[in-house]
């Protein structure tokens, strides 16, 4: 299913667009404007007129989305994005089990420390609680076994 989404300011954002612009038309009537055609140099003016031409049309874009009451987003500024739905996933297959009595724990990656570290990581495990006097031991043989 294809929908088209379109997207346009809201009327905070226009609000702020159209005193921004407000503010440009200003600069540009005040200080571009008179600055650029009392050089004397033609292109140097017409900059000015630029520049006051592009805030006065930033101004009446943002007045018609905050105070237009029909869609403008044809004209001005339109942001259009078309999504089709995915096809399904695939089911998902039976989830592995954890089997605390399993005697291999290969589900288990191996850590690769070296024994010595190895030996810390116990002593840590056993003074935290986590493992019981015995199965302590028993590790640790097996451990220093591989010395």
């Amino acid at each position: 299913m294809k929908r088209n989404i379109r997207y346009k300011p809201g009327k905070a954002s226009a609000a702020m667009g159209m005193v921004g612009g407000i503010v440009f038309v200003v600069i540009g009537l005040t200080m571009v404007l008179p600055m650029t055609f009392g050089s004397g140099f033609l292109p140097v003016g017409l900059f000015g007129l630029l520049w006051t031409g592009l805030a006065a049309a930033t101004v009446v874009v943002n007045a018609l989305y905050l105070f237009g009451k029909r869609d403008h987003t044809g004209l001005f500024g339109r942001y259009e994005i078309t999504d089709e739905e995915p096809d399904a996933p695939a089911p998902p297959g039976p989830a592995p089990t954890f089997r605390p009595d399993s005697p291999d724990h290969e589900h288990i990656a191996p850590s690769g420390l070296d024994p010595k570290a190895r030996l810390e990581q116990l002593e840590t495990l056993k003074e935290a609680g986590l493992l019981t006097p015995k199965e302590y031991e028993a590790k640790r043989q097996e451990i220093t076994k591989d010395l």
